[in-house]
């Protein structure tokens, strides 16, 4: 079992997180702008929270949002310009996040437990940005 460590106020910009698996008790309200977050996964355990988190500017290549147990709240976040490439949504609530000036790839998966921006669920039968009506 990891230990606990809290980094609040710690600069996380350009921090490199590739395959890694990122609790949100690193820190509150976290700023991943430009970090290096391929295949790196969120919401890993119970009860995680990134609300209000920046991933301005990140590409998010095969990363993995979301756990199947419980939803993972990114409430607020900041998704603008980010790299969307096998990028997986699930069991995630997006309500009021910001998607603006997305960079797709090969493909952007948002599963059918998706809360979205607009508060909405996602919509079953669209597939990439498409099913929250990004």
């Amino acid at each position: 079992m990891g230990r606990e460590v809290d980094l609040t106020g710690a600069d996380l910009v350009g921090t490199n997180f590739v395959s890694a698996n990122v609790p949100d008790s690193i820190v509150d309200s976290p700023t991943f702008t430009s970090s290096i977050v391929q295949k790196a996964r969120f919401g890993t355990h119970e009860g995680d929270s990134f609300a209000g988190a920046s991933f301005a500017g990140v590409d998010l290549s095969g990363a993995q949002l979301g756990r199947s147990e419980s939803t993972l709240d990114l409430t607020g976040a900041d998704f603008t310009g980010v790299t969307v490439v096998q990028t997986y949504f699930a069991n995630v609530d997006l309500t009021g996040s910001t998607f603006a000036e997305l960079k797709f790839g090969s493909s952007m998966y948002i599963g059918p437990d998706v809360t979205c921006p607009d508060g909405a669920s996602s919509t079953e039968g669209k597939y990439g940005a498409a099913a929250c009506r990004l």
